[in-house]
């Protein structure tokens, strides 16, 4: 694998360096890719350009098949998510949600639209959370959401975003708290 401390430094110098250029406000901290098929990202951030940080995570570790790769398929067999803060806002001045206005800015070159081609298939098979908070507060349309779980285990029996299909065949939740305000919306700015 990439496990030496200078390649590890030089693909996340790299990936931080797409991402500026793309115009994408993420950071990641460190990177460790393995030949195995294992990814692992700590310090990974969205943080819009006022400096409020929308989306932080400790650890994520990522599992992935690499031999489907070849026909178009991401197979992810695991995803771990340790000590994340994700703090979804409406903004104020397009009246979109932060996580959506952050990604989608005028200046950036439209990507041309291309059906040629075969479509990516991407399915997981577990998500474990721990430590995770949760909130969204979107005032324009009034609804209010606070969670924290300290573990989270979802192992799916399908799950592919190009069938639109998910079935889970287990959920495991412990320590969770929170809830869900609806409220009167407000007119859009």
């Amino acid at each position: 694998g990439v496990n030496l401390p200078i390649a590890q430094r030089f693909i996340t110098e790299k990936a931080n360096k797409v991402f500026a250029e793309k115009k994408l406000p993420v950071h990641v901290d460190k990177i460790k890719i393995l030949l195995t098929g294992r990814l692992g990202l700590s310090g990974v951030q969205i943080i819009k350009s006022t400096g409020d940080t929308i989306v932080s995570a400790g650890d994520i570790k990522v599992s992935v098949k690499i031999l489907p790769l070849i026909s178009h398929k991401v197979k992810i067999m695991g995803v771990t998510i340790d000590d994340a803060n994700v703090n979804i806002v409406t903004d104020k001045a397009s009246g979109k949600l932060n996580i959506i206005s952050v990604f989608s800015s005028a200046d950036k070159p439209a990507s041309p639209k291309s059906s040629k081609g075969k479509k990516w298939d991407i399915s997981v098979g577990s998500v474990y959370l721990r430590n995770v908070r949760f909130s969204m507060n979107d005032s324009i349309k009034g609804i209010h959401i606070y969670q924290a779980v300290k573990d989270l285990t979802v192992t799916f029996e399908k799950f592919s975003l190009s069938r639109r299909q998910v079935f889970a065949s287990y959920v495991s939740i412990s320590d969770a708290v929170g809830g869900i305000i609806l409220g009167d919306s407000q007119d859009a700015p």
